[in-house]
C-alpha cells in the first residue's frame, strides 16, 4: 500500500524540465566570429589573434546548467557582470586568458539573453554593425530589441565589448562608421575547433 501511494505521488508531481536554449553552440560561436569580423580595430586584430580560444569557452560554458531561458532579469545581470569586469581587465590584465574569457562569457550571456522564441536564429545574407553606440544604460539599450534577432544580438554584443574597451583606455577606429560581413551561405553550418565551416 505504501508502495503504491509512493508510485501516485512520484508521478503526480510536476516534473522540471530544464529549457533547452534556442541559440545552440554553433549559433554562438558564428555569432562570436561574427562580431570579431565587425569589430573596429584595434579591438578587431586583439580579438582575432584568440578565436579559438574564445569559441572554445563558449562551448565549455554551453555544457554549465543555468536558469530557465525566459529569466531575462538574470541573463541582462550577467552580461552587465561581463561588461564591468571587461573593463577592469583590460586595464592590467589585457592579455591575460581569463580576460578573454569574458569577452566570451558575455556572447553567451547576450545569446541567452535574447533567446526568447524557442527559434534557432539563422544569420541572414548580409549581417550589418551600425557603428559604435557607447552603452550608458544597460537595461535602457536592452529596450526595443528584437527577440532572437540574429543582427540585434551581434550589435548587443559589439556595443558592451566596445564601450568597455573604450573605457578603459584603448582606442577605438571609425567607431561611427558602418561594416558588414556577408555570409556564403546561412546554413548549414558546422562547429570544429578551428571555427566554423560553411557548406
Amino acid at each position: 500500500m505504501v508502495f503504491l501511494l509512493s508510485l501516485v505521488l512520484l508521478f503526480s508531481m510536476p516534473i522540471m524540465v530544464s529549457p533547452g536554449y534556442s541559440f545552440t553552440t554553433e549559433s554562438k560561436c558564428l555569432i562570436l566570429e561574427d562580431a570579431i569580423q565587425l569589430a573596429p580595430e584595434p579591438m578587431k586584430t586583439y580579438l582575432s589573434e584568440k578565436k579559438n580560444t574564445l569559441q572554445k569557452a563558449i562551448k565549455d560554458e554551453n555544457n554549465i546548467a543555468v536558469p530557465g531561458k525566459k529569466d531575462r532579469a538574470y541573463w541582462e545581470e550577467r552580461m552587465r557582470g561581463h561588461f564591468e569586469t571587461i573593463k577592469e581587465r583590460m586595464k592590467t590584465d589585457k592579455d591575460e586568458y581569463n580576460t578573454y574569457i569574458h569577452f566570451a562569457g558575455l556572447v553567451n550571456a547576450a545569446c541567452n539573453f535574447m533567446d526568447t522564441d524557442n527559434k534557432d536564429p539563422k544569420p541572414p545574407q548580409k549581417v550589418t554593425f551600425d557603428g559604435y553606440d557607447q552603452i550608458e544604460d544597460l537595461s535602457k539599450e536592452c529596450q526595443g530589441l528584437r527577440s532572437n534577432d540574429y543582427q540585434d544580438t551581434v550589435n548587443l554584443i559589439l556595443d558592451q565589448w566596445l564601450t568597455a574597451w573604450y573605457l578603459s583606455g584603448y582606442p577605438i577606429e571609425n567607431k561611427k562608421s558602418n561594416s558588414f560581413v556577408v555570409h556564403k551561405s546561412a546554413e548549414p553550418r558546422v562547429y570544429t575547433t578551428d571555427g566554423i565551416d560553411y557548406a
